[in-house]
């Protein structure tokens, strides 16, 4: 596998995600400024997740796309 680094431009692509209300967008910013990754603090996770109520997003979006389709 090989990796290769792709310019871009990160305030463009922060604009990008604030527009669309991106999930996690403080630490989306924190990785494209640093490169530093929160995928495995779990707690910072949980964290966000109550404070967000991404829990219930998920859940919801789920249910009006695809589980109420197959009941």
């Amino acid at each position: 596998m090989r990796f290769k680094k792709v310019s871009y431009d990160v305030e463009k692509e922060l604009g990008i995600a604030a527009q669309n209300k991106l999930p996690y967008f403080e630490q989306y910013r924190e990785m494209l400024k640093t490169g530093k990754t929160f995928t495995h603090d779990i707690e910072l996770l949980q964290k966000i997740n109550d404070r967000n109520n991404y829990r219930d997003e998920v859940s919801n979006f789920f249910e009006e796309r695809y589980w109420k389709s197959k009941k």
